[in-house]
């Protein structure tokens, strides 16, 4: 991974400031996109602080008009190359979907879709001509059942999974390889943003991302983290539904039992 270029959103925090670090240490040129500025500049100083000094913060608001077009031209201007770009920003809600805001339901649409959509149609054009590059998009174990109390988080990953299976099929007669993951719950600040307790199966980020950058090397369309995760998207959705309907309503903040 040496001097590859190497972008990751959502860098500010849980997988997406692990999998920068890991690949900042492993000598990779890291644009790390996030919107706070100072957690940023953390970042940056980390890795000078480390002697690594390859970390390239870019501050930038997915939910901008256009924001995908200017990321993707950025990075291009700049370095004129891409060898892996991956889409970990999102974000979710946890309770019952006729109390969220539909103003936080379309925005959840733009950045767990629409973004990684756009974004992924630049980068998949400019790695064709390439012959070559990598693209990752982070869905989730949700994406295999549908989710009672976080409905459009479910909804939104299910169809970056779909989408980008497809995508690894299309992309790989020219060279280019595309790959899902599948993470259950992870111990970040998600849960909590999201509005869920803790979860007692949450896998470090550590373990993910050194599954993540393992399914790269190894050229995997789909990478589902930790054998219980492996095992749970395996149950039928009848039964895993209720399961999770229990399980969210037990966690969340806000909801009555």
């Amino acid at each position: 991974m040496k001097e590859k270029i190497v972008v990751v959103t959502g860098a500010t925090s849980g997988l997406g400031e692990t999998l920068a670090k890991m690949y900042a240490k492993g000598g990779a040129i890291v644009v790390a996109q996030g919107r706070n500025e100072k957690k940023l500049s953390a970042l940056k100083k980390w890795s000078d602080d480390y002697g690594y000094g390859l970390m390239n913060p870019l501050c930038l608001d997915l939910l901008e008009k256009n924001a995908a077009e200017r990321f993707y031209q950025y990075v291009i201007n700049k370095w004129n190359t891409i060898d892996i770009w991956i889409n970990n920003a999102g974000f979710g809600y946890v309770g019952a979907y006729t109390a969220c805001s539909l103003e936080l339901i379309q925005e959840m649409s733009q950045v767990n879709i629409d973004f990684v959509n756009q974004a992924s149609y630049l980068v998949a054009n400019d790695m064709i001509r390439k012959h070559s590059g990598t693209i990752v998009n982070i869905a989730s174990t949700g994406a295999y059942h549908p989710g009672p109390f976080t409905a459009q988080y479910y909804a939104t990953k299910a169809y970056v999974a779909s989408f980008t299976e497809a995508l690894y099929y299309e992309c790989k007669p020219h060279g280019v390889h595309v790959m899902s993951v599948c993470p259950g719950a992870m111990d970040t600040p998600f849960s909590r943003k999201a509005g869920r307790r803790d979860n007692a199966f949450a896998m470090s980020t550590q373990k993910v991302a050194r599954a993540i950058i393992h399914g790269v090397e190894k050229k995997k369309s789909i990478v589902v983290p930790g054998l219980f995760y492996r095992m749970f998207i395996r149950i039928p959705r009848k039964i895993a539904a209720p399961l999770i309907e229990k399980q969210q309503k037990k966690l969340a903040f806000h909801i009555d039992n």
